[in-house]
This record gives C-alpha cells, sequence and structure tokens, in this order.
C-alpha cells in the first residue's frame, strides 16, 4: 500500500508525554505510523490493529526489516471485539474515511471504507481501550470534521488539541489533526500549513525532518 501524508503526519505531529508503555494503532495498515512511533518512542510496546489480512502480512514485513522490529507488533483482529486489560496510555488511528463510490477491489474497500468500522465503531472502541489518563491522537478530513468530534463527544472522548492542516495561506483545511481525552479540558487551537510539493513550509520541514528527507528549498 502506499504511505500516505497523513500517517506521516500523525505520527510527527502526535503529543507524546513520555510516561506512555503501551501504545495501540486502530487500522494499522501497512505499520507505517506504528514504526514512525517506534522511532519516536523506543521505550513503548506498540500494537498494530488491522482486519485486513494482507495489510497484517506487509506490517509484519516492514517491521521486520526496521530498528523497530522488538517494539512493534501487528495482530489481524475486530477492534470492535479486542480486549486489553488497564487500557492503553495512547491510541491512535488513521482510519479510512473516504465515503464516494467504492472501489472494484475487496482489498480496497476493506482498506479504505468506513464499511469495516463506522465512526462510532471507532470512538466507542477507544473509549473502551483507553486508560484513564490516556490520550487518543486521530487524523480526519477537515470537511467531515464536525461529524467527527460530535461522534467522539457523544463517546466520552473530548478534544484536547485540534491542528488545521492546509497547504497554503487563506485556502480551506485539508486535514484536521486532533488529540482527544476523556476528560473535559481546555481545548487548543493551532494550523499547520504544508506548501506545495515543490515548496514544503519551514514548520512542515521541521516537524518532518526527524523522518524524511526533504530536499533544501
Amino acid at each position: 500500500m502506499k504511505v500516505g501524508t497523513d500517517a506521516l503526519l500523525l505520527g510527527a505531529w502526535c503529543p507524546v508525554a513520555g510516561t506512555e508503555k503501551k501504545v495501540l494503532d486502530i487500522g494499522s495498515g501497512c505499520g507505517i505510523l506504528s514504526l514512525l512511533l517506534a522511532q519516536r518512542m523506543p521505550w513503548v510496546q506498540i500494537l498494530g490493529v488491522d482486519i485486513h489480512a494482507p495489510s497484517i502480512d506487509e506490517s509484519r514485513a516492514n517491521a521486520s526489516r526496521s530498528p523497530w522490529s522488538q517494539n512493534v507488533s501487528f495482530v489481524r483482529q475486530d477492534i470492535t471485539k479486542y480486549s486489553n486489560p488497564g487500557g492503553f496510555d495512547l491510541i491512535v488511528s488513521n482510519p479510512p474515511y473516504y465515503n464516494s463510490q467504492k472501489p472494484g477491489f475487496e482489498s480496497r474497500v476493506v482498506a479504505r471504507h468506513q464499511a469495516s468500522l463506522t465512526t462510532t465503531q471507532l470512538m466507542s472502541s477507544v473509549d473502551r481501550l483507553l486508560s484513564p489518563s490516556g490520550t487518543f491522537a486521530l487524523v480526519m478530513p477537515a470537511a467531515q470534521s464536525q461529524h467527527w468530534l460530535t461522534v467522539a463527544e457523544q463517546s466520552g472522548l473530548y478534544p484536547q488539541i485540534l491542528t488545521w492542516v492546509t497547504h497554503k495561506v487563506g485556502t480551506r483545511p485539508k486535514r484536521l489533526l486532533a488529540l482527544f481525552s476523556q476528560a473535559k479540558d481546555q481545548c487548543n487551537y493551532s494550523e499547520l500549513i504544508i506548501g506545495t510539493d515543490q515548496q514544503r513550509t519551514a514548520d512542515y520541514r521541521k516537524l518532518m525532518a526527524p523522518y524524511l528527507w526533504l530536499p533544501a528549498s
């Protein structure tokens, strides 16, 4: 599967406290988000869960070729039926959210569409699996953000940080990076402008520098 900007952004942006012990990646796909977090957080154990068998095979192969193979593991599992005693200190997800006409291939349907996991199921699963002091980091389409935020609150998850992602100043955001917890605290808002493929912004380059080689502007 193609590695997308969303997973890279989420992994690099995700706030880390430094005290986490267990991390869960829901819909782990090819494993890029789990591996990026393993690079950032070498002290934690990260579990990637996906219902798509070929994705699990790919993520395990990718992990075996990385320096962090001892820190990550991947299992094929329906997250709505998964349980873990004590919960996770950090949960992350780069979920499928395309509601347009489905592709013809079954594997693409499962990997890229909400048919396999609804927004409500995702949020309910996170609320159930999160430790009392844990956080949940998510990337979502800006155009659907109100729906996602509403479902999150209905599931007992409240935004702590919301970062709107856009390509250029003055344009509509394309993505929303969100950090949730089970506590109703004040939410902090920010914006990340990433620039174009030909010229990334300084903020984007600084964020991604540890994980991507970016040519000089």
